[in-house]
């Protein structure tokens, strides 16, 4: 199967990608980790989100464990790989929150 590979910063055209029938979501991230990431990329998989889409359809997550001719992609879809931002606990001093709502009368 070939499909189209987007930046995933940018949304452009990279290139046509020929993926192997038994290649996983997991398989390709590390192959793109080793062609087309940047170097300062971080060099974790689980770091990183494959999403596919159809012409004209919209952009959905592909799990980690699923081979990619099983994720309802056909050939001359799209694929982009994305950077996961989480999120890290970070202790707040108990006087500078603010409560979501206000009582106007306190």
């Amino acid at each position: 199967m070939i499909l189209t590979l987007i930046d995933g910063r940018t949304n452009l055209q990279v290139c046509d990608v020929e993926i192997p029938d038994g290649l996983s979501a997991d398989g390709f991230k590390q192959q793109w980790m080793l062609e087309w990431a940047a170097e300062d990329a971080v060099q974790d998989a689980g770091s990183y989100l494959l999403e596919g889409k159809e012409s004209g359809g919209t952009w959905f997550p592909i799990p980690s464990g699923m081979r990619l001719v099983d994720s309802g992609l056909q050939e001359g879809a799209f694929i982009r790989v994305k950077s996961v931002y989480s999120t890290v606990p970070v202790s707040v001093q108990e006087e500078s929150s603010l409560p979501l709502f206000r009582n106007e009368y306190e």
